[in-house]
């Protein structure tokens, strides 16, 4: 008994519409325009400066108030964009499945492939080939194009289509908002913390925004870099970092008279003097030469007489105050020296507004005629350089490139190498570390004041960028 017949392919019964084929065109280009549309306001809103959007809008562009509205509703407008590339995905689906796969078919049918494959065959052929050609068509210019436009000029996009997806956003509210309901309740049936608010940008740490500022290639000159760097160090940065050590301050006696005083303010060129009774750890208060020079241009003073009369009130803080706390309530108190002090109680420095001003945008000169003849970083060839000791090993690490241990023990080059030593280093003592050779050249009793550096060639080879870095500091570098 003969096998029944295999039936033909629905396809090959019906002849091939071209108007079928190109209505089912049509559908399929409407759609992924439809999702490009969605792909674009969606990628264009995340890509958007908010800070940017908020300028325009305050110059009154109305397009750039929509797009920071919606930014500021980002959760419910990326609602609105998922719920169209959803929708526009299922109808593309759909026709690709029915009407599409059915005049692909009816189209391989017309070139006689029925021939080669059998109409089953046809069939299994059709629809593969529909499911890869629309997946292909999807994945191009329903996605890729759009991302990517959206990204690379996402202001413009966002400005002239964002308005239009509100507009949706707004009509569709039931559809959009169902689904988003739906996943903060799963989220929070999971423990996942949410905000009322959707914020369009994560907060970066100072660590991620000092790394972003370092990796900026254009856009930004080395002196505004280490500017920026500086605004993000300083709310870490406490007193004792950036004071005057208690080894270089110069202060006057109690007893001290006006001449002594104008003696001293002619060596130093300082125009306040702290003012200590026995010992630094006995401070009485603040002078400010002005008041003596007042003094003794209206007749009170005398060049023999004493200064009591003349000092103010001091103010002391905790060498671990935060500068950006200090700062402002020295300004609320009109406070140009403040007095600072260790945990025993016992004067560790001074610390003036321009020493907090410095450490934001660097050495500011007391007299800009005045030339300084030693600098803190002189560079001597490609291998030795001679450095201040005040110099802040943060500093060295940052600026020079100086591979040198940080530890709580010590903040400045000179006490590193105490600590390293384990004791106060002579002139001309040397210290070997990791391929360095720390020299001793100059010093103040007990206080040291210069040390040369010396790093070995193989070290020098190992560093491709020393060179560069040598040349950066070959100018004035201030702690």
């Amino acid at each position: 008994m003969d096998d029944p017949p295999i039936p033909p392919a629905a396809c090959l019964a019906v002849d091939l519409a071209w108007g079928d084929v190109w209505i089912s065109i049509l559908w399929v280009v409407g759609l992924l325009a439809v999702n490009a549309f969605f792909v674009a306001v969606e990628f264009s809103l995340v890509s958007t400066r908010h800070s940017r959007m908020t300028q325009l809008a305050s110059e009154g562009n109305l397009q750039a108030q929509r797009v920071r509205h919606a930014q500021d509703k980002l959760e419910r407008s990326l609602s609105t964009t998922q719920l169209g590339i959803t929708i526009a995905s299922v109808l593309l689906g759909w026709i690709g499945a029915t009407q599409t796969v059915h005049n692909v078919c009816s189209g391989l049918a017309w070139l006689r492939l029925d021939q080669l494959t059998g109409s089953q065959g046809l069939e299994v052929f059709s629809l593969a080939l529909t499911f890869s050609l629309l997946t292909y068509l999807q994945l191009v210019w329903g996605e890729l194009l759009p991302k990517t436009l959206a990204i690379v000029y996402a202001e413009p996009i966002a400005l002239r289509l964002v308005w239009f997806n509100s507009l949706l956003g707004r009509i569709l509210t039931p559809l959009a908002e169902l689904p988003r309901m739906t996943s903060r309740m799963i989220l929070r049936t999971f423990g996942v913390p949410l905000r009322e608010t959707s914020s369009l940008y994560s907060t970066l740490t100072a660590e991620e925004l000092q790394l972003l500022i370092a990796s900026s290639s254009g856009g930004i000159e080395a002196e505004e870099r280490e500017l920026l760097t500086n605004v993000i160090e300083f709310g870490e940065t406490v007193a004792s970092e950036v004071m005057i050590p208690r080894t270089s301050v110069e202060a006057v006696p109690f007893r001290a008279t006006v001449s002594e005083v104008l003696q001293e303010v002619a060596a130093s060129r300082h125009s306040r003097y702290p003012v200590y009774e026995e010992s630094l750890d006995h401070i009485k208060g603040i002078l400010d030469v002005k008041e003596l020079v007042a003094g003794l241009a209206e007749g009170n003073l005398t060049f023999e007489s004493g200064i009591e009369s003349s000092i103010q009130s001091a103010h002391f803080e905790h060498e671990n105050k935060l500068i950006a706390e200090l700062l402002p309530e020295m300004q609320q108190h009109h406070r140009t020296m403040i007095v600072v002090v260790d945990e025993f109680g016992g004067t560790a420095g001074l610390i003036t507004i321009k020493d907090i001003v410095e450490e934001i945008v660097g050495t500011l000169a007391d007299d800009p005629n005045q030339v300084d003849d030693e600098p803190d970083v002189e560079i001597v060839d490609d291998y030795t350089m001679i450095l201040q000791a005040q110099l802040s090993i943060e500093h060295l690490r940052e600026k020079l490139g100086l591979d040198l241990p940080l530890h709580d023990d010590y903040q400045t080059l000179g006490g590193f190498l105490i600590y390293q030593l384990q004791k106060i280093p002579k002139i001309g003592e040397k210290l070997a570390f990791q391929g360095m050779e720390f020299q001793v050249i100059r010093a103040e009793g007990p206080r040291l004041d210069r040390v040369k550096v010396t790093r070995a060639p193989v070290a020098i080879g190992q560093d491709t960028s020393l060179e560069e870095d040598f040349a950066r500091t070959s100018q004035r570098v201030e702690v």
